[in-house]
């Protein structure tokens, strides 16, 4: 883990490669932690089994306030002069060029500087020497933002180097950059994250990723490395961005501590609560950054590592009255925002002072960004506060997401008591059913019934007997559901989007496709890309569109469709529908022969599911993974997910069980077992049939 390889750096160290062959040599500028010295090296090794000598040191803060100090650890030791250099500069700068080269014993020479913007001046000059004269081959490395020696400019500015600025990774390159590293496929949405957090700095990447491991945050999962819970900093890092910070001023540290509690903030927030000097002489020292967002300034700290440094350090006490100066700053100016009204109901949960009303509210945003540790969080503290219902349910509701089904029961179980009005009644019957069957596939119609029988609401009871409908559907196949569906579609309203789900799905199995892509297109909400806070409902029937356009061969639309959604959603690690166009994707790519894609985005779908209490959802992709898995020939990975799929211990379900005999039979093919194959295949086409 100490050292990374070289990864996304192909043009940058053929321009460095082809500069010291020539022997015009190279200034490499980047910010810190970038990679500079692991191009320059890399570079070098190269250039070494070309025949070419290498003298190489590193400039210090220390080496600085000493001539020729950063030449100390490569001159010999019999160059010097009893007299002090300043009194014949020239002299000992050809003494001690000569002792280079002479060192180089015939060979060409390549002298490289790591650190070049910390050289003192007559290893400065040196170096610049080294290059005017072609004694040698001249690469330095420079700290963007610092200022750099005269004689270190010149090498670029006035020639004969190169410049050679090297940029922040692309996320492209990060996944594969992990993926060399580990030896293992990442899962995007980690990648995404990580990406976010480094900002393309290999450097800080590097030891988040070391924290991760070391805390288990970053683990294997179905033979993909996902990460779960939030990124910490090392100890090292802590170190590395505070020699970064610097020296502060309280008034500095004050605006810092701020932005780290609240970022982004709005110019005149910012400006109330903290020195606007301050916050300019930041800016300009590269620790703090503002931008426009639509017509407000906003002010954020410059690298998301900057806060995560600076939160280490902020006390208990200091924390809460930060967070309420500036939760009250906020409501004095109004929230307008959905990102204000969370950003307010958080400063509340750590300053105090909340309502009930502000806390719920903030819950339900954080829901809507799928982050359902920061829901719980919020929704008890606005229960705390005397929030009522709705606080419960979001609670609960959202303890079945973490998979804490026990608890989530009980509490459900006690608003069932108490709930009236018939959407109360009904959502918790819905939200005990769902986390009864898609968790344990346990079938309790008990309670919907009962809800049935309770509500007059005619939404809620098309909802009530729709789900009802989904379970049944399950186990008789899809020419049933479709005959059972006639009288659904008969009635005055809409059906609900569950049953509509069960119902184009039917249709696609059977191959009535034009029928399954118009009973969709005539469904309420039929934008092509649902929300991202939409409910898995309509995801579901998301899945379903793009399932029509995979079993019509229409492969290029559907990929089309399924990558913008996939952009949109992997930005969100626990967000459901994320698991379902995962999935979506592992079936096209499956269609397509991509065998590892197909494994990748269906372990990615069938873990996520697991992760939110879906285990019914998870079962139907832990069987494309086997699938994929035995068509790639990994017959003892094949076997291990279908082990995974029956430990399960969940019922039958009839609508997909061919699915299933078809991966076994993919399973028994990798292990060279055909006529296992071929007996499980027959028996898919008879319940096909």
């Amino acid at each position: 883990m100490e050292k990374w390889p070289l990864v996304g750096r192909d043009d940058e160290l053929n321009q460095l490669l082809s500069a010291v062959l020539e022997k015009r040599g190279a200034v490499i500028v980047a910010a810190a932690g970038v990679g500079k010295t692991t191009l320059a090296t890399t570079c070098l090794q190269i250039a070494r089994e070309h025949g070419v000598a290498v003298a190489s040191t590193t400039a210090t803060r220390a080496s600085r306030g000493l001539p020729f100090g950063a030449f100390a650890s490569i001159l010999p030791p019999d160059t010097g002069s009893d007299r002090p250099w300043w009194e014949d500069h020239g002299e000992s700068l050809r003494r001690y060029a000569r002792a280079l080269v002479d060192g180089a014993e015939g060979r060409p020479l390549v002298v490289f500087v790591d650190d070049a913007h910390l050289l003192d001046d007559g290893s400065a000059t040196l170096l610049h020497q080294l290059a005017l004269t072609a004694s040698a081959t001249v690469v330095a490395a420079v700290r963007s933002g610092e200022t750099a020696p005269d004689p270190v400019v010149a090498l670029w500015k006035d020639g004969p180097a190169e410049r050679i600025e090297m940029k922040l990774l692309e996320d492209s390159a990060i996944d594969g950059l992990l993926v060399s590293v580990l030896g293992a496929p990442v899962d995007a949405a980690s990648v995404r994250q990580f990406a976010d957090r480094c900002q393309g700095n290999p450097m800080v990447l590097r030891e988040l990723v070391i924290g991760a491991l070391d805390s288990g945050a970053f683990a294997d999962e179905g033979g993909v490395l996902r990460l779960r819970g939030t990124l910490k900093p090392t100890g090292r890092l802590v170190e590395l961005v505070a020699l970064r910070l610097g020296e502060l001023s309280d008034a500095e540290r004050g605006v810092l501590e701020l932005l780290a509690l609240g970022e982004p903030l709005g110019q005149a927030t910012v400006g109330a609560l903290a020195d606007p000097a301050s916050v300019e002489l930041l800016e300009h020292r590269g620790l703090v950054a503002s931008r426009l967002d639509g017509r407000r300034v906003k002010v954020a700290l410059a690298h998301p590592v900057y806060g995560d440094v600076v939160r280490v350090g902020i006390s208990a006490l200091r924390e809460r009255a930060i967070a309420r100066a500036l939760a009250e700053r906020i409501e004095a100016v109004g929230a307008r925002r959905r990102e204000d009204t969370l950003l307010v109901a958080c400063l509340r949960l750590a300053g105090g002072g909340g309502s009930a009303e502000l806390l719920l509210a903030g819950a339900i945003a954080a829901r809507v960004r799928n982050d359902h540790p920061l829901t719980e969080r919020l929704a008890r503290a606005a229960i705390d506060e005397g929030g009522g219902f709705e606080a419960r349910l979001v609670a609960a509701e959202v303890a079945h997401f973490q998979g804490r089904a026990e608890q989530a029961e009980s509490e459900l179980a006690a608003l069932s008591t108490e709930a009236t009005a018939d959407a109360e009644v009904a959502r918790v019957a819905i939200v005990r059913f769902d986390n009864a069957y898609l968790l344990h596939g346990r079938i309790d119609l008990r309670l919907i019934d009962e809800a049935a029988d309770a509500v007059t609401e005619p939404f809620w009871l098309d909802e009530l007997l729709a789900r009802r409908f989904y379970v049944t559907s399950l186990s008789t196949g899809p020419r049933a559901t479709v005959e059972a569906a006639e009288s659904l579609l008969a009635g005055p309203r809409p059906a609900p989007p569950t049953a509509l789900h069960l119902i184009a799905y039917s249709l696609s199995r059977l191959g009535r496709l034009g029928e399954a892509e118009d009973r969709l297109d005539s469904a309420a909400g039929r934008d092509l890309i649902p929300a991202t806070d939409d409910r898995w409902e309509r995801w579901a029937l998301f899945a379903d569109r793009a399932r029509v356009l995979i079993y019509g061969g229409r492969l290029a639309q559907a990929e089309d469709m399924l990558t913008a959604a996939y952009g949109q959603l992997v930005g969100q690690p626990a967000a459901e529908a994320r698991a379902y166009v995962a999935g979506q994707l592992a079936l096209l790519h499956l269609e397509q022969g991509r065998a590892h894609s197909a494994f990748l985005r269906a372990s990615e779908s069938y873990s996520l599911f697991l992760q939110l209490g879906r285990t019914y959802s998870a079962r139907w992709y832990l069987v494309a993974a086997a699938e994929a898995l035995g068509l790639a020939g990994r017959a003892d990975k094949a076997d291990e997910t279908l082990a995974v799929h029956d430990l399960l211990e969940l019922p039958p379900a009839l609508l997909n069980e061919t699915n299933l005999l078809r991966a076994r039979a993919w399973a028994a093919v990798a292990t060279g077992d055909l006529a296992s194959a071929r007996r499980q295949l027959e028996a898919a086409a008879d319940i096909g049939e």
